[in-house]
């Protein structure tokens, strides 16, 4: 006979025990993770456990996320409710025996029956192959883009008066402007992810462990004209050296902008520095 699967609910008792199936399915080393720390994201009443037999088989959780759709008012966009599947891991154990098609079936029925208005889920997918047979499919593709320093720009007919200050992230100052600043952005492109506030103050948090090997603490440059925030850019420098000379590089981590001259001033200052 095939052992039942059951979906149940998780709380914020199982943080460990989420940890330990997704660093079974995943094979990170979390012998230095806080399980409190890395799951603060969680919603916990929209995470659950896949039991085959019994035993815990695989995890997933979903976060309430918005997609901007074309709007037909000023703004460009509005938001719609998206539910952001995430976490889903099967542990090895239990893996080809209908674990995963169970969780997603059971997501689907949560969010048709939930009545929070969300006609899509989304999902960074690491195996598409696999997300594919649920009838997913490819919304957008990721590029990777390496440049020298000093690459030039191409001007803009108004470059607007706009300032720059590079500082140290310090959440409580840097919070507020970076939600607004997404927020505002996010409003500006039609399909567009919105991630919660929870997500964002995550992102500005400088978790040793979460740092690169040799890369410095997480910085911030803003963007500002008139007083007020009108960008920002994330960002950490690796020094490193050749054989007789410097070979540094930057990693542009997230920049939004609220328009064009602010986003000019950002990438203007992340290719100027000295590296």
């Amino acid at each position: 006979m095939t052992p039942e699967i059951t979906i149940e609910a998780l709380g914020s008792g199982d943080r460990a025990a989420m940890l330990d199936l997704d660093q079974s399915a995943f094979a990170f080393d979390g012998r230095d993770l806080d399980p409190e720390a890395e799951t603060t994201r969680i919603e916990w009443d929209r995470s659950w456990a896949a039991r085959r037999d019994g035993r815990l088989g695989g995890i997933y959780v979903v976060f309430s996320f918005g997609l901007t759709v074309p709007a037909r008012a000023q703004t460009l966009a509005t938001i719609s409710p998206v539910a952001g599947l995430s976490w889903v891991a099967v542990h090895p154990d239990h893996r080809r025996r209908g674990v995963l098609s169970a969780m997603i079936r059971h997501h689907f029925d949560d969010i048709h029956e939930g009545g929070r208005g969300e006609a899509v889920s989304c999902l960074f997918a690491s195996e598409p192959a696999i997300y594919g047979r649920f009838g997913y499919g490819l919304s957008t593709e990721s590029v990777c883009l390496t440049l020298p320093s000093r690459s030039a720009l191409r001007a803009l007919p108004e470059p607007g008066d706009v300032s720059t200050c590079f500082e140290a992230v310090d959440q409580a100052r840097h919070g507020e402007i970076v939600r607004a600043v997404y927020a505002a952005s996010c409003l500006q492109r039609p399909g567009h992810t919105l991630r919660p506030a929870s997500h964002l103050d995550r992102q500005l948090e400088d978790l040793p462990a979460r740092r690169p090997a040799g890369a410095e603490s997480l910085k911030i440059l803003v963007a500002e004209r008139r007083g007020e925030s009108t960008g920002y850019a994330l960002l950490r420098r690796t020094a490193s050296w050749g054989k007789v000379s410097p070979e540094g590089s930057l990693r542009v981590v997230d920049l939004h902008a609220t328009d064009p001259p602010s986003a000019h001033a950002l990438w203007r200052r992340a290719l100027d520095f000295d590296l």
